[in-house]
């Protein structure tokens, strides 16, 4: 190989160097839907506060992170939901990971893992009668 090919090379796997971390970052924002729209939640990862959302309060935004998220929402009328939504790999991090720089900036910067993007919670009312109405719906994207 000649030795301007070897020094391409080398530079675009230099620039690639922590790649999810580069392209994706390591904070992420969540949309999450409510309902009722007096529903507010409590956000907690590892025990420890990270937010609180509501319905006029639909943007979280968080550092990534390998702890998943616990969701407690609650709204006057309606029984408590606990919803967990899990961290998995990021699509960029993976490639960082074995093509760089074996996970090493990506692990440590918390880009290697993503949260779903967007969230529907749905409170089932208290006066629901068990057996008539479906679990309510969490759905995450």
């Amino acid at each position: 190989m000649k030795r301007s090919t070897i020094g391409v090379i080398i530079v675009i796997i230099s620039s690639l160097y922590g790649c999810a971390s580069i392209v994706e970052g390591t904070d992420q924002t969540l949309i999450v839907d409510l309902s009722p729209k007096e529903a507010a939640c409590d956000v907690k990862r590892k025990g420890v506060s990270v937010a609180t959302i509501s319905g006029s309060n639909r943007s979280l935004n968080v550092s990534k992170s390998k702890d998943d998220l616990l969701f407690t929402c609650n709204a006057p009328g309606y029984k408590e939901q606990f919803v967990k939504i899990e961290s998995s790999a990021s699509g960029w991090g993976v490639v960082g990971c074995f093509l760089i720089d074996l996970c090493i900036t990506d692990y440590s910067t918390g880009a290697l893992n993503k949260y779903p993007e967007t969230l529907t919670i749905s409170l089932l009312p208290l006066d629901a009668k068990p057996g008539t109405t479906k679990e309510p719906p969490v759905k995450a994207k």
